[in-house]
């Protein structure tokens, strides 16, 4: 596989400099571009190898971006071409936003929503994040199985790979296309041929049916009749910026939460959806209100914690996988501006700003448990 490099300052990635070396057996090509988008075109244009293009990787500082809007404008044309008028489907492109000062993020919500709304595949600020994508994409271009992805294969990308292999890489590389796009592109389920029809998802189809070998199912996990959710709202005290999952398949920006498992609490869940779901480790502080929701043939339960992350400097996840596209830090202000999938953000984050109750933890607890 060959992969293409634009860096505005390679003496800035050397943590990814140091990957490609120890790896370049790995690499049929590593083509190098010193920051302009004209000359990663040429690149594109003068390339004719039969080693396809896995992955682009875009190295931007986040100061330039900032200071010259046309700058995310003219880039994120650019991955637009790189998909529609090039038609690289089955490239995995990287945007790295470099803000070189640690503990920065500010504007990264926004300016990482235009490029991913160009179908850019992962937005980060991590290149540890990158290192371990491309191992991934290395992962992709082998021949240790019988299955293909319906995407990527036609451009000689993820076409002899094991089941456990193709998991992976559909999450990875087609999380950020829409539901009508999987419907279009992966109509059939690539490990039982079963139709994918308007309410069956091929992501969630493969995390129910065919999960890791051994291992039971997301479907046999499940509870049944009684649906319990959690939501967690986790504010970030140094600059009052809150936590947000970028949904995949297009779907929008939400808060962590997800549906508890078999023999879990309230609780854990709230804790495990927003390490998958965020990266982030965090402390529940409180409960800002519990929900039920009786239904004709089953019921929902819903719980909205207030957490705060354990350490403040660590990095949201941007390596997209089934649990999301990655995530970040927003004011109240920046909600306006993204897609968001529901209007709790808007209101969960407005109350907790302007001071409102918080109730304590010791309100949701097992049957008897002792009286605080």
């Amino acid at each position: 596989m060959s992969i293409i490099i634009e860096s505005f300052d390679f003496n800035r990635l050397e943590k990814l400099n140091d990957h490609l070396l120890k790896n370049s057996n790995k690499f049929h090509q590593i083509i190098k571009c010193n920051g302009e988008i004209k000359e990663i075109s040429k690149k594109l244009d003068d390339y004719n190898e039969d080693s396809p293009i896995s992955s682009v990787i875009i190295h931007l500082s986040v100061k330039q971006l900032i200071k010259n809007e046309q700058l995310v404008s003219n880039y994120r044309k650019f991955i637009e071409e790189i998909r529609v008028k090039r038609n690289m489907k089955a490239t995995f492109i990287i945007v790295l936003m470099d803000y070189e000062k640690e503990r920065e993020d500010k504007h990264f919500s926004v300016i990482s929503s235009q490029f991913f709304q160009a179908k850019a595949s992962m937005v980060t600020m991590s290149i540890e994040s990158i290192v371990n994508a491309l191992s991934v994409i290395s992962m992709s271009m082998g021949n240790s199985g019988i299955f293909s992805c319906p995407i990527c294969k036609e451009y000689g990308i993820a076409s002899t790979l094991s089941q456990d292999e193709l998991r992976e890489h559909i999450y990875m590389f087609h999380s950020t296309l829409s539901l009508d796009e999987i419907m279009e592109d992966i109509p059939l389920c690539p490990f039982c041929d079963k139709p994918m029809s308007q309410g069956s998802r091929i992501g969630t189809h493969i995390h129910e049916n065919h999960g890791p070998k051994g291992e039971k199912t997301e479907k046999e996990l499940s509870l049944s009749t009684i649906y319990p959710f959690c939501l967690v709202v986790v504010r970030r005290k140094r600059d009052n910026t809150f936590l947000l999952v970028n949904e995949a398949a297009g779907r929008g920006y939400w808060l962590p939460g997800g549906r508890l498992n078999v023999n879990e609490s309230m609780q854990t869940c709230a804790k495990r959806e927003t390490k998958e779901e965020t990266g982030i480790d965090i402390e529940l502080k409180g409960i800002l209100r519990v929900e039920y929701s009786p239904m004709m043939n089953y019921s929902r339960m819903r719980v909205i914690f207030y957490a705060e992350p354990v350490d403040e400097n660590q990095l949201p996840k941007s390596i997209p996988d089934y649990e999301s596209v990655g995530a970040c830090y927003v004011t109240v202000d920046e909600l306006k501006r993204l897609n968001l999938r529901g209007k709790e953000p808007v209101l969960w984050f407005n109350y907790v700003s302007n001071g409102k109750p918080i109730h304590p933890l010791s309100l949701l607890s097992l049957e008897n448990a002792m009286l605080p």
